[in-house]
């Protein structure tokens, strides 16, 4: 469950969202059945609520997720064409939260879908976060764009070869579990690894 920046005061201080009240150190209200974690294949426990940061605003996001940390918060839910990264990583850094403890989610956007550019994307990715790896890559879409944001029919048909490229970014030690967001048909191809998850919108 990702929940977004809801309510930020633009004073000096912060206010917590509404939907961040009841959650402490990744346990949850009782009025709530959700458990604290999720177990993926890997054996990674993945925090079952997480802070998302789409639509955040500049200025406002490195505010909302030191808040989150506060809060309890150890899940953080972006990717790369929310264009926040860099704040994220930034305010995860300052937040006195040790980078072990918290679950970094971000995702591959469709232009970078063609195997070599999959590298490239996650490294800046991974730059901007001030990171080393991440905790979880999804496929964001199941859409492949070229460069000029033209559909990518031979990718869109068949992710398979962008599968690929992403099981070499864990096997390389940048990524720790893999998935996909939407639905996407990797059936019919001998994967190394399966995804972890199919995060839907």
């Amino acid at each position: 469950m990702t929940y977004g920046i809801q309510h930020i005061s633009r004073l000096s201080s912060v206010r917590i969202p509404r939907l961040f009240r009841g959650c402490y150190k990744g346990l949850h209200s009782s009025r709530t059945e959700l458990p604290s974690h999720y177990t993926l294949p890997s054996g990674d426990r993945i925090p079952s609520v997480a802070l998302g940061v789409w639509k955040a605003k500049k200025d406002e996001v490195g505010p909302a997720v030191q808040t989150a940390l506060k809060a309890g918060y150890r899940h953080i839910d972006g990717a790369w064409i929310y264009r926040n990264e860099a704040e994220v990583g930034e305010a995860i850094k300052t937040s006195g939260v040790p980078r072990k403890d918290i679950w970094l989610t971000s995702k591959l956007w469709n232009t970078f879908h063609a195997p070599e550019n999959v590298g490239p994307a996650l490294d800046e990715s991974l730059a901007h976060l001030q990171t080393d790896y991440l905790d979880l890559y999804l496929i964001h879409w199941p859409v492949a764009q070229n460069a000029d944001s033209s559909v990518n029919e031979e990718l869109t048909a068949n992710p398979y070869p962008t599968w690929q490229k992403l099981e070499e970014m864990v096997e390389k030690g940048k990524v720790r579990n893999i998935g996909i967001s939407k639905i996407q048909n990797l059936t019919g191809n001998p994967l190394k690894i399966k995804p972890a998850i199919n995060q839907a919108p």
